[in-house]
């Protein structure tokens, strides 16, 4: 089985329906990992609910405790677990979420594609649109980074419109995006997508588009953040929450996101 439905809130059949009349976004595991903290902000600000897992036999083993939507003066109390390959949905928004907490097996990118995430993409959820992030190293593509950190590709037909909508974004001097065929892309992961997709015949393989954002490696969350917001621009969603981002519990620490520790206890020897 490839899809393994939660049904707390939604029936087997409620969740199948909301998949299919949705679009869904999903990550790329690639450099820094800044789509996955894209995904996180997504699942923590979109009034999301997880609706089930795929298959993981494919991806590195993993499982965690559940990491919730907080702000810093909450208390949290978390239950449950966290893994590898789980998807979200935003009846708000009617966006489907997927989120990969770990690397596809080597050697295994092939099965997983043919088995777990094109099935599900096509046979299973049958989504109004595919949308896939991915992030590269700047210095490799300075180049596109010069014109802009952001880059958009789209299959055929969707280039076909986006280009017609370009003298309106023009007239409304927004030029800072770039659009292009998805064949052009420099990731192979998501080529390999289009193309699964497109040899299977798909109905919905000219509702891909990808969105690359061009990065250092470093301290990435404020890269996690500009992604989060220019995929919001893009699946013209407006910013929740009154512009007050929520992060999710297991941003908490990093990079000096906690007070500094003042006690014995809880300084040098905590």
């Amino acid at each position: 089985m490839v899809f393994y439905p939660i049904i707390d809130k939604y029936s087997k059949t409620e969740v199948l329906a909301k998949l299919k009349d949705s679009k869904i976004i999903i990550p790329t595991v690639s450099f820094a990992n800044v789509p996955q903290l894209a995904i996180d902000l997504l699942i923590s600000n979109l009034d999301t609910i997880k609706i089930g897992r795929l298959d993981d036999q494919y991806v590195y083993p993993f499982i965690s405790s559940i990491d919730p939507p907080v702000s810093s003066t909450e208390n949290v109390k978390i239950e449950g677990v966290c893994t590898s390959l789980e998807v979200y949905y935003s009846e708000k928004y009617n966006l489907t979420l997927l989120q990969q907490r770990s690397p596809i097996l080597p050697e295994f990118k092939l099965q997983f594609l043919t088995n777990v995430l094109v099935p599900f993409l096509t046979d299973i959820g049958k989504f109004q649109e595919i949308v896939v992030l991915n992030s590269e190293n700047l210095v490799s593509n300075y180049d596109d980074y010069i014109t802009n950190n952001i880059s958009i590709y789209y299959s055929l037909d969707l280039l076909d419109v986006k280009f017609k909508l370009l003298e309106i974004n023009d007239a409304n001097n927004n030029k800072n995006q770039i659009y292009k065929d998805i064949s052009q892309t420099k990731d192979q992961f998501v080529k390999a997508v289009h193309q699964a997709m497109v040899e299977k015949d798909a109905i919905n393989t000219n509702k891909i588009s990808s969105i690359v954002i061009h990065v250092f490696e470093g301290d990435n969350f404020q890269d996690g953040v500009y992604f989060y917001q220019e995929i919001l621009k893009f699946c013209e969603i407006a910013s929740p929450h009154n512009h007050q981002l929520i992060k999710p519990y297991s941003w908490l620490g990093f990079y000096g996101d906690k007070p500094i520790p003042s006690s014995i206890e809880e300084g040098i020897f905590g």
